[in-house]
């Protein structure tokens, strides 16, 4: 079990104003540690010794968007929406290319919908790019990749 100061002992500040988290790290970049037998994010922790107990279904957000940050006045109790909300707002949301799981470039969207106006079917395009019929539909409809901001096609 890890007692407050040995905690505060794994927090490194630097000269911005953030205080990080120098211990273990989960595969998304959060730091997290081991308490009375199960994992714990550092931030809530922080959160937690600082500010009292987090209530049953709050989020822990950080207004900085550092993820290793354990500065209590960077953290503040949120929903699930409004931590979504956040992080559209300050931009840091993946969106077609950029998302890691994308199968199709910005590029490759304009050139569906071009095809569409060519008189494709929504089969035609599909086999074209690699993707079912469906997620054709649903590009041509602008209910993926709307972000482009790509005319749909009649």
């Amino acid at each position: 079990m890890v007692n407050e100061p040995e905690f505060w002992s794994r927090v490194e500040k630097d000269q911005s104003g953030h205080w990080y988290w120098k211990g273990v790290k989960n595969w998304a970049g959060y730091g997290f540690l081991t308490r009375d037998g199960k994992r714990v994010y550092a931030h809530r922790y922080a959160y937690e010794v600082s500010h009292g107990p987090i209530p049953t279904g709050a989020c822990v957000l950080h207004s900085c968007d550092f993820r290793l940050c354990v500065r209590p006045d960077h953290l503040h109790l949120g929903t699930r929406p409004q931590n979504s909300a956040e992080m559209v707002a300050r931009g840091r949301s993946q969106k077609g290319q950029d998302h890691s799981r994308a199968l199709l470039t910005d590029a490759e969207v304009r050139a569906i919908h071009a095809c569409r106006e060519a008189g494709w079917t929504q089969a035609r395009i599909g086999v074209a790019f690699g993707i079912s019929r469906s997620t054709a539909g649903l590009i041509l409809q602008g209910k993926r990749w709307g972000h482009l901001g790509v005319e749909r096609a009649s």
